[in-house]
């Protein structure tokens, strides 16, 4: 299957190799001659582990046309940069603020919208043939896929303006949740009678740019919603997992989100125990796990509609640590 798309965003909870899946995914997309970059927010740095690379960008494999080319997205650092493109330069006060330097960290959705926001400048370059985009684990993709959103709200206007307002001092924390409540409460303890004046700063120091933080989080939101994009979902054969996969598929297609491929990893033998003519008891225990989660897989295919495409992948003797090794794996992979 020919991926039509030029950004791929691989998704998917921890430990069933969805990073793998995207490396390997690039090497194969490379192996046919395109220009690749892999994204990456995991702080794990996983990805760059897998290629070995040294740098937080790094070309890592190179022929002719062809390049794969890997970057780690540093959140605090990209999400900085990108205020201080907005602001033109200006964003000195609101990085100093206190309470900004408390939320960074902790605001809901930034750290993902720093991601998608790198895509889209990526994307915007027009350098390469595909971008891949590989998702830190998540539980639910909605937070994720909903950041600009969250971003766009924060940085509205009008919410802006009411809380730059004395007057309505009281009833601040009972509007906020999540990251931005925590950070407020824990300035509040920190700067004693100073949190309102940090408070009203900050909102002061976001109004100047809030329409141009709004305007970006739309473009980005409009290439997610784009033809350009396609999103690929990571998972394994256990029950867990194809319970999981459903509950994430049921969530994106509520936000009008439609998968493309779905990558069901470690569910065939691996090729020693395969071609075993005499198995041992444990082995033979081995391949009945497997064939149970090759069960579920077909079973769960059939509720599954015609355009979505499904690829079995099968375990491997090893586990996958190098780039040739990827390369090896990409070789048998259907895209």
């Amino acid at each position: 299957m020919e991926i039509k798309t030029k950004i791929i965003i691989s998704m998917g909870t921890g430990g069933v190799g969805k990073t793998t899946i995207s490396g390997v995914l690039g090497c194969k997309l490379y192996s046919k001659g395109h220009k690749i970059l892999l994204l990456t927010l995991d702080p794990s740095k996983s990805l760059m582990s897998l290629f070995k690379a040294k740098k937080q960008r790094e070309v890592v494999l190179s022929h002719k046309e062809s390049e794969l080319e890997v970057c780690c997205v540093d959140a605090k650092t990209s999400f900085d940069n990108f205020l201080n493109t907005v602001s033109a330069g200006s964003s000195e006060k609101l990085l100093n603020n206190k309470l900004f330097s408390l939320l960074r960290g902790r605001l809901s959705g930034a750290q993902e919208f720093t991601s998608l926001n790198q895509l889209y400048s990526e994307f915007k370059k027009n350098k390469y043939d595909y971008i891949i985009l590989d998702t830190p684990p998540l539980q639910n993709s909605k937070d994720f896929i909903t950041s600009p959103q969250k971003l766009e709200a924060l940085f509205n206007k009008s919410f802006v303006k009411w809380m730059s307002s004395e007057k309505k001092a009281g009833p601040i924390k009972k509007i906020l949740s999540g990251g931005l409540a925590t950070a407020i409460s824990a300035l509040s303890k920190i700067t004693g009678k100073e949190f309102f004046k940090e408070l009203k700063d900050f909102f002061l120091a976001t109004s100047s740019i809030g329409d141009k933080i709004i305007n970006r989080a739309q473009e980005v939101r409009q290439l997610l919603d784009s033809e350009a994009t396609s999103y690929a979902l990571v998972t394994g054969g256990d029950s867990q997992h194809i319970e999981q996969a459903e509950r994430e598929i049921k969530s994106l297609k509520e936000m009008g989100v439609s998968l493309s491929l779905i990558y069901f990893n470690r569910v065939g033998e691996p090729e020693s125990l395969k071609n075993q003519a005499q198995k041992t008891e444990l082995e033979e225990s081995f391949t009945l796990l497997f064939k149970n989660r090759g069960d579920r897989v077909e079973s769960f295919k059939k509720r599954l509609s015609d355009n979505l495409k499904v690829v079995t992948i099968s375990e491997r003797d090893k586990p996958v640590n190098t780039i040739d090794e990827l390369i090896d794996m990409a070789s048998s992979l259907t895209t």
